[in-house]
């Protein structure tokens, strides 16, 4: 399981569709918005506070926008490089700052470009020092508070390792399939194919979309359409330098080479299953 973890101790889950899917929910754009006003009513900028109200508001907007958009790139690469090294997670401080860096980069450009006062270092750096802190602090509250409220099927979810079942079953929507029993879900033209619990369905929702309310150790996405379950992704054949997913009705699904060493370090943490090389 990958964790987004804060250095105080709270932590979440995190894959690759729920970066795709769930940062980009109305829920977390108005969550930034929050945060985003609160910089922009209580910072100590006397430079920035100089300035009309419609530039203020422009240079706002450009900061929550860049947040918005480049974050969850941002955060993408930095899950993507811990499940290249084999790590089981990633402290949220680094693809915040980042952000926040790619962001005051920008934001100073643009009040250099609009006539903005920048004279004042210590005032810049009263005020990077204000946004770093404001953001930390949403994202503490966030890991800790908010985001099991926005995506409780992350959480609620059964896992393979839980010994008995959760009294109040989660199932995918869209389906009569608990999430704890899909084996593979397959991207189609216009929706997705689940497969579990003797059961075919169709959704007609992306395929992130519904990926991303599973649980993030259920299983590991081989590519970009095919996401099958961690019993069976723990069983696989080797063919020279190409990798499949052993089903135990003979099928095989190949996994893509531009995820190999992330499954070779999925596999590791996760362990079991068997191997079989030709």
């Amino acid at each position: 399981m990958m964790t987004l973890r804060y250095p105080f101790g709270v932590s979440m889950p995190m894959s690759e569709a729920r970066v795709w899917h769930q940062s980009w929910t109305p829920q977390l754009r108005l969550y930034f918005l929050l945060f985003a006003i609160i910089a922009a009513l209580f910072h100590p900028s006397d430079q920035l506070a100089s300035a009309s109200v419609v530039i203020q508001i422009l240079f706002w907007g450009i900061g929550y926008l860049i947040f918005i958009f480049a974050y969850p790139f941002i955060l993408l690469g930095c899950l993507r490089v811990a499940q290249i090294r084999g790590w089981s997670g990633v402290y949220i401080s680094i693809p915040l700052e980042l952000t926040n860096l790619l962001m005051a980069v920008m934001m100073y450009g643009y009040a250099v470009a609009v006539g903005l006062p920048t004279g004042d270092l210590w005032d810049i750096a009263g005020f990077v020092a204000f946004i770093i802190v404001l953001f930390e602090l949403a994202a503490f509250c966030y890991i800790a508070y908010a985001d099991p409220v926005i995506f409780p099927e992350v959480y609620d979810s059964a896992t393979p390792d839980t010994p008995a079942r959760p009294a109040r079953e989660i199932i995918l929507r869209g389906s009569t399939i608990p999430v704890a029993l899909v084996d593979v879900v397959a991207a189609q033209d216009n929706g997705v194919l689940v497969t579990g619990q003797g059961q075919e369905v169709f959704i007609t929702r992306p395929f992130g979309l519904v990926v991303a309310e599973l649980p993030v150790d259920l299983g590991f996405q081989i590519h970009r359409s095919l996401w099958v379950s961690r019993n069976l992704a723990l069983n696989f054949v080797v063919e020279g330098r190409r990798h499949f997913i052993q089903l135990p009705d003979g099928r095989r699904f190949p996994i893509a080479r531009s995820r190999q060493a992330e499954y070779r370090n999925w596999r590791m943490l996760n362990r079991g299953g068997r191997s079989v090389r030709i």
